[in-house]
């Protein structure tokens, strides 16, 4: 194979490469990850990328505790929504690789 087919050969790869990683950046920007607060206090959203979108709080629920157990509960929650989404770029990467094998 002369250089000219090898160049164009790697082009086709990065190109491929560069194509499965647009579709895995949609993918993840319009994942979304709610995780429910204790004691039906609210819940919050993250992305898939992790970042905090939204908190939802009951404000009916709010009479059953102070501000500092709603800043607890909302961390824990915060981290555990943070964790799923690592866990679905993990995924997503994992799969990637794995279809890039095939």
């Amino acid at each position: 194979m002369d250089s000219s087919e090898q160049i164009k050969e790697r082009l086709v790869l990065a190109q491929q490469k560069y194509e499965r990683a647009k579709e895995k950046a949609a993918r993840l920007a319009k994942t979304t990850v709610v995780e429910d607060l204790e004691g039906d206090l609210g819940a919050v959203v993250v992305s898939g990328y992790g970042q905090l979108n939204e908190i939802r709080i009951n404000p009916a629920e709010l009479r059953y505790t102070n501000g500092r157990g709603l800043s607890a509960a909302l961390l824990r929650s915060i981290k555990r929504a943070e964790a799923k989404a690592e866990a679905l770029r993990q995924e997503t990467s994992t799969d990637a690789r794995e279809g890039h094998r095939r």
